[in-house]
């Protein structure tokens, strides 16, 4: 038999007796190496196959290591910064940093983000969210840290980190309509 090709896998008897495989695997682009034991070599070769196999049919969302936080560090960054103009991309850190940074929902990993968690923040942002603590914050700065959010997911699903962005299922607190009152002039 001769040498195994890149990205095929390693396979090899150790000193116990025992036969061990190895495989690397792309997570969020660090690599990481899985490891099968088997008592005789055809037994290895299958794991390895099963393991390769499931390796490549595995959607990334699985695997994803993000939280909001650090994605959204990363989406600023490298998407957003290059994007927009300088005292944009300030305001967009602003409110990450006043509003979304030190939130509950910041260390949660954005492949487990839920409808129900992301809801239960904004309404949080409307009813309480002011950093002050005279109150929630205004519709507009509510639906300001939603686009924030919705455009930092929807940068993961073309990524591939997740499959959907569950940010728009959510609904946000409506624009504020200001009553017009006629004057009346004789």
């Amino acid at each position: 038999m001769g040498r195994r090709s890149n990205g095929e896998g390693t396979i090899f008897k150790r000193q116990d007796g025992r036969w061990c495989a190895q495989y690397t695997v792309i997570i969020n682009g660090t690599e990481k190496r899985k490891t099968v034991y088997g008592k005789t070599q055809k037994e290895v070769k299958e794991k390895l196959s099963v393991l390769k196999a499931a390796a490549s049919t595995e959607p990334e969302s699985k695997n994803c290591e993000y939280t909001l936080t650090a994605w959204m560090r990363q989406w600023l960054e490298i998407y957003k910064k290059p994007a927009v103009k300088a005292t944009t991309y300030q305001g967009y850190w602003m409110v990450y940093r006043s509003h979304i940074e030190k939130s509950d929902i910041a260390e949660i990993p954005i492949n487990k983000l839920a409808t129900g968690l992301l809801q239960k923040f904004y309404n949080h942002l409307w009813s309480a969210g002011r950093s002050d603590g005279k109150g929630g914050l205004s519709p507009r700065m509510v639906r300001y840290v939603y686009v924030l959010i919705h455009g930092a997911l929807e940068q993961a699903v073309r990524n591939e980190l997740i499959e959907k962005n569950i940010n728009q299922y959510v609904t946000i607190p409506g624009k504020e309509h200001k009553e017009i009152v006629p004057s009346v002039s004789i």
